[in-house]
């Protein structure tokens, strides 16, 4: 991969279009971007695997070091594993859209220095308007909270998410 063009992260809360944005963002020439990968739980796990593993050699002798050795470990995974997918794709750069990425954005921040975010944005009513439309059958896993806490009312339950989204994470 270009060292100057790192991935990119579509950061958002569930039914925000960021499943449309991925598809615009694949028929770029130089960009991939398959459907959700979970990188951020990835990254959160292989660093802690990692720091306890080979972060624990007696060759490393500084917490800082320890730190350092895990997350060049996870970025040599992860890098490793993405941009095999990109180039079989024939493309040069790939973008990663799992709306739990948001929880991991600490670890992800390390790992991936030259990554970049679309914070993307929906309105609440348009927001609460696509969870109708999809859940005729049942709803995501991300609402069950919200419907548990307002098991009468699946509208308010689901503005009830997207007013936590906003206020735990106002940047999307």
């Amino acid at each position: 991969m270009d060292e100057t063009c790192g991935p990119v992260f579509i950061l958002s809360c569930v039914r925000s279009g960021s499943t449309l944005l991925r598809y615009v963002l694949d028929t770029h020439q130089n960009i991939c971007s398959p459907g959700h990968l979970n990188l951020g739980v990835l990254c959160h796990n292989l660093y802690h695997a990692a720091y306890l593993s080979i972060g624990s050699l007696s060759s490393v002798k500084s917490e800082k070091q320890r730190d350092g050795v895990a997350i060049d470990e996870v970025r040599r995974v992860v890098y490793g594993l993405m941009n095999n997918y990109a180039q079989g794709k024939g493309k040069k750069r790939w973008c990663e859209k799992s709306t739990d990425n948001i929880d991991y954005l600490d670890i992800m921040e390390k790992v991936f220095p030259d990554g970049q975010y679309v914070c993307l944005y929906r309105n609440c009513l348009d927001v609460v308007y696509s969870c109708v439309n999809a859940s005729p059958l049942g709803f995501m896993s991300e609402l069950a909270p919200y419907v548990r806490n307002r098991p009468e009312n699946f509208v308010a339950a689901v503005i009830e998410y997207w007013l936590e989204e906003k206020r735990v994470r106002p940047y999307i």
